[in-house]
Order: structure tokens, then C-alpha cells, then sequence
């Protein structure tokens, strides 16, 4: 049986899919438990303040105190022990806005005691 130019075997088409199946596999499998607990995290708080995804009240006592805001995401470190470890941190941005109704990204305030506001 002959065979054109260019275009491969069932064998080796086959091989390539069964390579291709392991690597989607192996790389969906080498996702860490921080990674998983991230995306548990991101279905309510965002890392991106333009595109926000759950809202908060300010809790502090501050200046700010039962401002609404909302939910950011952000990487978290911690010590323990002579150990550093990671996390994920959540806070709430309460957002500033000027007088034309523009945000005021400099004007924004972190507020790290708040109350997720219910969907």
C-alpha cells in the first residue's frame, strides 16, 4: 500500500492523539490545591477592579465604614514558623468616584474588615 506525501499513518496520527490525550491529562493533573482553591476564590472576588464580580461593605471603623465596594483577589504570604507560605488574600475596594462620575483609581480605598454584600 502506498502512502502520499505529507499525510501520516493511521499509526502514527493515532500516537500523536494518544500523546497529545496524556500532556492535556498530566498538565490538567500537575494544577496545585492552591491553584483549585484560587479558582474557588475567583468565582466571587476578581482581580481586576473594572470587571467586579461580588460587591462589599466597608466594615473598618474608618473613614470608610459602610461604604460599598468590591471583592478583590490578590496573593497572599504568610509566615509560619521559619517558613513563608502562600494564600490568596480577598479585600474589599471601596471605589472613588470625581465629580463627573469617573472612578478615581488614586481616590480607591482597601478595606481589609468588610461584609460580602448577598448576590
Amino acid at each position: 500500500m502506498t502512502r502520499r506525501k505529507g499525510i501520516p499513518s493511521r499509526t502514527t496520527a493515532g500516537g500523536l492523539m494518544l500523546l497529545a490525550t496524556v500532556f492535556l491529562v498530566r498538565s490538567a493533573v500537575a494544577a496545585t490545591a492552591l491553584d483549585a482553591f484560587d479558582r474557588i476564590v475567583g468565582r466571587s472576588a476578581t482581580n481586576d477592579s473594572d470587571r467586579p464580580k461580588a460587591t462589599c461593605i466597608c466594615q473598618d471603623g474608618g473613614p470608610f465604614d459602610d461604604f460599598a465596594g468590591v471583592l478583590i483577589r490578590f496573593p497572599g504570604f504568610f509566615s509560619s514558623g521559619n517558613k513563608f507560605l502562600e494564600t490568596v488574600g480577598v479585600e474589599c475596594l471601596v471605589l472613588a468616584f470625581d465629580d463627573t462620575g469617573s472612578r478615581s483609581i488614586p481616590d480607591s480605598k482597601e478595606c481589609r474588615t468588610f461584609v460580602p454584600l448577598p448576590r
